[in-house]
């Protein structure tokens, strides 16, 4: 084991192919440089390091979640998609009590015949349903936040150049201040980082956002260092700690706060009820802040391999 940098690295041998090996203990991370990281076949940070996709894969990926249970419009109720997939025997006057709809509401939300939407195998969309249930925190909430995050392998930001050293290595990925879908608020040049999952979740949950309400999300923090989180106890009282064992986890780039404020009744529920939903499936932590509203999300590392296997699970409900 040698230090570069302050970060620990194990050295290894090398695979069948040549390839040299480098091996962790868990909970240890690694700093790499980003030209060498396809080198490294045996370490676990960061498999999604790497840029995200080019725009076109990632827009096709996109669409083709679209294409199966997304929201066909505005109109359909401007929430999380539900969807359906037709099996052997089933009938749209069976269907539709199922899920407290009508047969008139499936064809209108589906745009199309009968006989179309009733092939097996076919996805019919249903009705969106909200949930306004507030997402509280419960007792122990940042013990097992920052216990996820030190199961993850996260390293904290003791300060900039750390950061920086992260940034460089592709461990940590810079977000835009200014998207179509999203801006981010408040937050420093050099803290508008993020871990290319956190960068993922963004994207799609703003992505979604603006196609139900035509509005864009507003981020209002992304990593920070001990030492701002620390100015930031100062001010706020409840933020979490820069230190032990219940310290923030914006410190390491997991986190990722929305802004509530000057959101709608619905769009408030819509956002509680994919977090709900993302919060049941094991890719988040999410919790609301009522003193300055927000959402608090911890994103887990699996939301990235989560979504490319499913495409955008946004929006999935299940199918």
């Amino acid at each position: 084991m040698v230090q570069i940098g302050g970060v620990e690295r194990w050295r290894g041998g090398r695979d069948r192919r040549g390839v040299p090996v480098r091996r962790r203990p868990a909970g240890a991370e690694v700093l790499r440089h980003p030209h060498t990281l396809a080198a490294y076949v045996g370490e676990v940070e960061d498999q999604t390091a790497s840029p995200r996709p080019d725009a076109k894969s990632w827009r096709v990926a996109f669409v083709v979640s679209l294409g199966i249970c997304l929201l066909g419009s505005i109109d359909a109720g401007a929430g999380p998609a539900r969807c359906h997939q037709v099996r052997p025997g089933d009938t749209l006057a069976a269907i539709a009590p199922r899920y407290r709809t009508s047969v008139e509401e499936l064809l209108r939300l589906n745009r199309t015949g009968r006989k179309a939407i009733m092939r097996v195998g076919s996805v019919l969309m249903l009705p969106p349903t909200l949930t306004n249930r507030p997402l509280f925190a419960t007792p122990g909430r940042l013990g097992r936040e920052s216990a996820t995050a030190q199961g993850d392998g996260l390293s904290r930001m003791r300060n900039d150049r750390m950061t920086s050293r992260f940034r460089r290595s592709g461990l940590l990925v810079a977000i835009p201040a200014v998207t179509r879908t999203y801006y981010v608020a408040g937050v420093r040049t050099h803290l508008r980082v993020a871990r290319p999952w956190v960068r993922i979740f963004v994207e799609h949950l703003a992505a979604a956002f603006h196609r139900s309400f035509a509005h864009r999300l507003r981020i209002t923090s992304l990593t920070r260092t001990r030492i701002t989180q620390l100015a930031l106890q100062q001010t706020n009282p409840s933020a979490a700690p820069a230190d032990g064992a219940v310290q923030s986890t914006h410190l390491a780039g997991a986190a990722v706060d929305v802004s509530k404020r000057d959101l709608s009744d619905v769009e408030t529920a819509w956002l509680r009820t994919v977090l709900h939903r993302l919060s049941r499936r094991g890719l988040v932590h999410a919790v609301e802040e009522f003193g300055e509203p927000h959402f608090h999300v911890m994103v887990r590392r699996g939301y990235a391999d989560y979504t490319r296997r499913h495409g955008s699970p946004v929006l999935l409900s299940g199918c």
